[in-house]
């Protein structure tokens, strides 16, 4: 298993609702929040709000994008994925506007 933290500072609205983040084609993405308000948005399901101890999962192959949800202040997320393995394959957007990951 890998995890990571992730500091993101006060946002003042969400991104544009065309920045999708980013997906792993044969592996699911976890976060726990550690600190203040996320939103997370996981294509097919929406937008998912966070607070202090709240785990969020996006399934396999579902684009997803985790932010400091908006005027909440900074926010801390460990982002968890199995453990690096060859095959291993994460797409971008070819032109994604300003958001998190």
């Amino acid at each position: 298993t890998n995890a990571n933290l992730h500091l993101d500072f006060n946002i003042t609205e969400p991104p544009p609702s065309s920045s999708l983040g980013h997906f792993h084609e044969n592996m699911a993405e976890a976060w726990v929040d550690v600190y203040g308000q996320l939103d997370v948005l996981i294509s097919g399901v929406g937008l998912v709000h966070g607070e202090w101890g709240d785990l969020i999962l996006a399934d396999e192959e579902r684009w997803h994008r985790a932010t400091s949800r908006p005027n909440s202040g900074k926010s801390i997320r460990m982002a968890i994925t199995s453990r690096s393995k060859e095959g291993q394959v994460l797409y971008f957007q070819a032109a994604a506007g300003a958001g998190g990951d």
